[in-house]
């Protein structure tokens, strides 16, 4: 989820924001090998994202983003552009914010510590419990381990492409 980590800070999009300034970021609903994955849950509410700048950039425009609050997450289907999300919906974090720097800048300390057990955590139990039966099992006999479950799913996603690709895609 980089727009959340701070690797991501630019949005690429073929139309002008206009008047918006902040929009809550929705993950998609389903994993993405470019930035959702099965250790997050798809198809939630995140954050508030706040745009900086907009610049064009040949064909499209490079939205310059940040993170301007963290939000519980809750369940949301997204769609294309923006659309209106409820406000009663959403549950600002303030207490996570400077916890979130904190573990961006270290990944240790209390503030780092809360903002793990405050968000991430609660993230990993909302996609440990939607996730796919096969990926559960992974993670299950292999004692809670991530890498077994992506690697599971990285391997799926590779032999999705080979089987319904056309050979020009590979």
């Amino acid at each position: 989820m980089s727009s959340l980590s701070g690797e991501k800070t630019i949005e690429y999009r073929t139309w002008l924001p206009k008047d918006i300034h902040e929009f809550v970021l929705v993950s998609s609903a389903t994993p993405s090998l470019e930035d959702f994955g099965l250790k997050y849950p798809n198809g939630y509410a995140l954050a508030i994202i706040r745009i900086l700048k907009v610049e064009s950039m040949r064909d499209e425009y490079g939205w310059y983003i940040a993170v301007e609050q963290l939000i519980k997450p809750f369940r949301c289907k997204g769609k294309l552009h923006f659309f209106d999300v409820p406000d009663n919906l959403i549950n600002l974090l303030p207490d996570l914010t400077d916890a979130r720097v904190a573990y961006l800048e270290n990944k240790t300390g209390y503030k780092a510590d809360q903002f793990i057990s405050k968000n991430v955590k609660p993230a990993i139990e909302i996609a440990i419990k939607e996730m796919p039966k096969k990926y559960k099992k992974a993670y299950r006999e292999n004692a809670g381990n991530w890498n077994a479950v992506e690697s599971r799913w990285l391997l799926s996603k590779k032999e999705y492409k080979r089987y319904w690709s056309p050979a020009w895609a590979l």
